[in-house]
């Protein structure tokens, strides 16, 4: 009995349903959207977009326009808003499949 149940086959199964293997096929689901979302959000740009902006901010007379000074750290903040929520599922989702991948 002992040998049954330190057996990879049997070790993680539940009445014939293979945890490891259900939750790996879950992973690889929910990493392919991410993937959409990513493309969805064109993350990649957004953080092209959010680098732009913080240079503009670095410039000797960005200051000088009051409200468009207003308007470029507002769109940082909504960007980096974007970026750093999508980064986060992004590491969790792939932290959870590398486990998976070693169970």
């Amino acid at each position: 009995l002992w040998e049954k149940c330190v057996k990879p086959e049997y070790a993680y199964s539940l009445g014939g349903f293979n945890l490891i293997e259900e939750s790996r096929a879950l992973c690889a689901s929910i990493i392919r959207g991410l993937a959409e979302i990513r493309s969805l959000f064109d993350i990649d740009n957004c953080k092209k977009r959010l680098e732009r902006l913080h240079n503009q901010t670095l410039e000797p007379k960005f200051w000088d326009n009051g409200p468009q000074a207003a308007k470029v750290l507002k769109d940082i903040s909504n960007l980096t808003e974007t970026v750093d929520e999508f980064e986060v599922l992004w590491d969790k989702a792939q932290y959870i499949n590398d486990l998976l991948a070693i169970a």
